[in-house]
């Protein structure tokens, strides 16, 4: 990504630089300071439902239930349920930025509204309940955070 963008002259906007990794599906992080939050914070509000499921899922220990094959058919429509599942968390957008067979995943089954959701900036996981990676030990720290 830093030879695209310090090589070649038709590269001026990061927005290009991002396209690049998301069509090779390259993993990539993109860090945001605490102070920038605010930018961010755009997303509808979440229902009272939503709200308990997502602490639920961003507390310590917390596990997906795992797919178990019993069927053709009924592993096929468990996989597909659980695909769906996945892409509808506000967090869901950090499968673009794994790369490799997570981005395509998210590609494949959220198409083009996965990766705008991407590009648009972190998820609540990172700007309300800091729960995302950072670049520093402390909690709730001036650093950069990203999900």
């Amino acid at each position: 990504m830093r030879f695209f963008a310090n090589c070649m002259d038709s590269i001026n906007h990061i927005h290009s630089i991002l396209s690049i990794a998301i069509e090779h599906k390259l993993n990539f992080q993109v860090g945001i300071r605490v102070s920038d939050f605010h930018l961010f914070n755009a997303e509808p509000p979440l229902s009272v439902v939503d709200q308990r499921l997502l602490k639920a899922m961003y507390k310590l220990g917390f596990i997906e239930t795992p797919l178990v094959y019993a069927s053709p058919s009924v592993f096929l429509n468990a996989y597909i349920g659980k695909v769906a599942d996945m892409l509808r968390w506000p967090h869901a957008r950090v499968f673009i930025g794994l790369g490799g067979p997570f981005s395509w995943l998210a590609q494949r089954w959220g198409r083009e509204e996965m990766v705008a959701r991407f590009m648009s900036g972190p998820s609540i996981q990172v700007t309300r309940h800091f729960s995302g990676q950072t670049d520093s030990a402390e909690d709730h720290c001036l650093g950069i955070h990203w999900d």
